[in-house]
């Protein structure tokens, strides 16, 4: 397991203390979970609230104990979370679990790139996605993208999935969730072409960025967010990723877990073996604030209240 540099170690203090209201007394440290989750909701509760624009909760690693994870980050003030769709059945899922929370989860409907294989014929598998994106809980089409890390379906098979998904996003007007890893040039030409006819795209989100400069600067300039996880706190990994950050305009930044994928150390911290990075959980996302805010040479703060602006218009939510 990868130890917490002194960096980190700082970085990991200081991300509930950056929430506390000026003069407040610091928090004392407890071996005992619960008194974790009493400290951490007296301290960064009272900040900014915060939205993590990708929280799995459907996924095995967390179904079971969704209500927990949702009380740990409402704890550290994290007031709203997008639980995104993998496949059909996902969606589904995750329709289901926002209707009993409804104004704190939000549910996504889409074919990520990975599980196009199992999807079945193309056009059965989108008549069936745009059923369900005529729920309006559905806030965007999502997760869908391009992939070709090792191990992922042929482009070939990707590719009309993904162009599909952006036909419905274009055709509802709802807002498209995107992964892209090793695919940006074919990823860009979908998009381009898709937006060189009137209306054009609606908002689109390049959710967990983890690309180059050059990739990021092409993003922004296409208009659109960028959302950030603790891929940040990994090194040698997140280097590249933090030397490009301050790229981004905070008008255009969400922060998110990705959990239970991309833990770092100290995400479990307040949980049963906190030691460990997998699974990742929605309570860590104050540690990707302050990371953030590092990289960029701005306060938490800043993050806090533009990525929690960003996300609730892009996704349209009200407070909470």
């Amino acid at each position: 397991m990868q130890e917490l540099s002194g960096q980190e170690h700082h970085t990991a203090a200081r991300s509930c203390l950056a929430f506390l209201p000026a003069g407040a007394p610091s928090p004392h440290p407890s071996a005992a979970a619960q008194s974790s989750r009493s400290s951490s909701s007296t301290t960064c509760a009272a900040g900014p609230p915060l939205v993590d624009v990708d929280a799995n909760l459907c996924h095995e690693a967390l179904a079971a104990d969704a209500a927990v994870h949702i009380d740990m980050a409402r704890d550290v003030g994290v007031r709203q979370m997008v639980v995104p769709g993998s496949d059909l059945a996902d969606s589904k899922a995750a329709l289901d679990l926002a209707r009993k929370y409804p104004g704190i989860l939000y549910p996504t409907a889409g074919i990520h790139p990975y599980c196009v294989k199992d999807c079945g014929e193309l056009e059965p598998a989108m008549s069936t996605l745009a059923e369900l994106l005529a729920d309006p809980l559905f806030t965007c089409v999502g997760e869908c993208g391009l992939d070709f890390s090792e191990g992922f379906p042929e482009p070939e098979l990707q590719l009309p999935f993904f162009e599909r998904q952006v036909q419905l996003a274009v055709e509802t007007r709802k807002p498209l969730f995107l992964h892209e890893r090793l695919a940006s040039r074919p990823f860009t030409d979908v998009l381009r072409a898709a937006n060189a006819a009137p209306p054009g795209l609606p908002p689109c989100l390049v959710h967990c960025f983890t690309g180059t400069g050059s990739e990021l600067s092409v993003y922004l300039q296409m208009g659109f967010y960028i959302g950030v996880t603790g891929f940040l706190l990994k090194k040698p990994h997140g280097n590249v990723l933090r030397g490009c950050l301050q790229q981004v305009p905070l008008d255009r930044l969400m922060v998110e877990t990705d959990a239970p994928y991309l833990g770092f150390p100290g995400c479990r911290k307040g949980h049963s073996q906190p030691k460990r990075q997998y699974p990742n959980v929605p309570s860590a996302l104050p540690l990707v604030v302050q990371a953030v805010a590092d990289a960029m040479g701005v306060s938490a703060l800043d993050v806090a209240a533009h990525s929690t602006r960003n996300a609730r218009k892009f996704f349209g939510m009200p407070p909470a």
